[in-house]
């Protein structure tokens, strides 16, 4: 199949493409460093990722992987307006947006400067806060926007993230295997979306995978229009489930399931799978693959981008646009 054109057989769309080209973000190509060097000779005890949605995902995702990363000090991520009570002697902030106008991520990013005994570090594409960084000097890492969308640059952002972080701890990042093809996750990804369509998600994963089912639900809301939620075993056990005892609603839920699990927590999903089927609740697995814990992060973004792509695209609806979260954005107060 030429490059040019898309599974349809209509002109390829950048949403398509991009995923497509998802390894390149792997790589870092495209990332440019700035005044990094102002971060020379800091020891954070602490690091603060500042973020908003696709842009805070990048950040949970880092907090997800930093003890496999060799990171030694605590993470914590701020998906707010306001800085939460820090009890960090010398925190590393990073503040993490896509367009560079997200406005609690810029208002998070101005308190942050005040904090005297800390360092402020900036990843964006644009807007106010590029030129924040810019004219304070201020270590940052920027990329080109293109025709990405924040959801579509998770890796972009993760990378930057870890450009900076590396001049200020040892860290350790693993090699993603040169097999890695977000091609070969397409047909996977167009036959679980299938089973999706119709009615709303539930994505269920182990509690250390959790960042993993806040992944795909985003995507599944954002590209594939979908309602989708997520909780994690074996947590949901003890209440989620009760929820379906009398439910008129149809569900469909995603297990993703990482293939480490012992026999006795596989054995308990397969039988709370049964129950929840004879409450209207069907079920399909998605194994977790990869050589290391950040190849199954990436397997798994990839293929939960390919099932709401085609979500999106069984209902004639662009996967790029996000028309809903536009109109809230566009009202005044």
């Amino acid at each position: 199949m030429s490059r040019k054109y898309g599974w349809y057989g209509n002109r390829m769309d950048s949403y398509e493409n991009n995923i497509l080209e998802f390894r390149s973000q792997l790589d870092g190509e495209g990332l440019t460093a700035h005044d990094l060097r102002a971060l020379r000779g800091f020891s954070p005890d602490g690091v603060v990722i500042l973020g908003m949605g696709g842009s805070g995902m990048a950040g949970m995702l880092f907090e997800a992987t930093a003890s496999s990363l060799g990171v030694r000090v605590p993470v914590m991520v701020v998906e707010n307006a306001a800085l939460p009570p820090l009890f960090f002697k010398h925190p590393l902030f990073i503040s993490v947006s896509f367009s560079g106008v997200t406005p609690e991520t810029i208002a998070t990013t101005r308190a942050a400067l005040r904090i005297k005994r800390g360092r402020l570090a900036i990843v964006t594409t644009g807007g106010p806060l590029r030129r924040l960084g810019e004219t304070k000097k201020l270590p940052r890492v920027t990329f080109e926007a293109g025709d990405l969308t924040p959801r579509g640059s998770h890796a972009y952002m993760y990378y930057a993230i870890l450009e900076i972080v590396k001049k200020v701890l040892p860290i350790r990042v693993p090699t993603i295997s040169r097999s890695f093809s977000p091609s070969g996750l397409r047909a996977q990804g167009k036959e679980h979306a299938k089973k999706l369509r119709g009615a709303p998600a539930l994505v269920y994963v182990s509690s250390p995978d959790a960042h993993l089912g806040y992944a795909w639900k985003r995507n599944l809301n954002e590209t594939g229009k979908i309602p989708a939620f997520t909780h994690h075993y074996p947590e949901l056990y003890h209440e989620e489930i009760a929820g379906f005892e009398k439910t008129k609603v149809h569900w469909n839920a995603i297990w993703i399931v990482n293939l480490r699990l012992g026999e006795e927590e596989k054995k308990k999903i397969k039988r709370t799978q049964s129950i929840l089927q004879s409450h209207g609740v069907k079920s399909f697995f998605v194994p977790l693959r990869g050589n290391n814990a950040l190849e199954e992060m990436w397997n798994s973004d990839v293929l939960s981008h390919w099932v709401s792509y085609y979500l999106a695209k069984a209902e004639g609806l662009d996967p790029k646009a996000i028309p809903i979260i536009t109109k809230l954005k566009s009202l005044k107060k």
